[in-house]
C-alpha cells in the first residue's frame, strides 16, 4: 500500500469522452456517478496494487469482476461493469484478474514519476 496520499491527474474534459458517455449510458447511471466509480477504480490501482502497474493483484488477494460493485460503489452486477468497461477497452481480465490496459497513460504515470523520483534520489544519495 501506498506511504502517503497520492494525487493523480484527471483529463478536464472526462465528462466529455465518448468512452465515458458510453459507460455512463451502458450501466443506466448519470455521467457524474460515472466519474466517481471511474475514480475509485483508479484510486485503487494506484494505492493498493501501485506494484501491479494496472493488475489488481497482490499475492493470493485479486480483484475480479465480482469486485467491482463494492470497488466502484454502484450498485450494479459485476458483469454489468466489467462488459461497459470492456466495450471501451478500459478494462481488461488476465487469469481471473481485472486489469487496466495502458494504466500508466490513464492513471499511472503518477506511480511512474514516484519510481523515477525515488531512483533518482538513491542515485543522487550513493554521489
Amino acid at each position: 500500500m501506498a506511504k502517503r496520499d497520492i494525487w493523480f491527474q484527471l483529463d478536464s474534459r472526462i465528462f466529455n469522452k465518448f468512452e465515458v458517455i458510453h459507460i455512463a449510458k451502458t450501466l443506466g447511471i448519470t455521467i457524474n456517478e460515472t466519474i466517481g466509480a471511474l475514480v475509485r477504480l483508479w484510486s485503487i490501482s494506484i494505492t493498493d496494487f501501485p506494484d501491479g502497474k494496472g493488475i489488481l493483484m497482490s499475492g493470493k488477494l485479486q480483484v475480479t469482476k465480482d469486485h467491482l460493485p463494492s470497488i466502484m460503489a454502484l450498485d450494479l452486477d459485476g458483469d454489468q461493469i466489467y462488459k461497459a468497461l470492456h466495450d471501451c477497452s478500459w478494462i481488461d481480465e488476465v487469469d481471473g484478474t481485472v486489469s487496466l490496459p495502458d494504466w500508466e497513460k490513464k492513471i499511472g504515470q503518477t506511480i511512474l514519476k514516484l519510481d523515477r523520483d525515488k531512483k533518482r534520489k538513491q542515485t543522487e544519495g550513493d554521489l
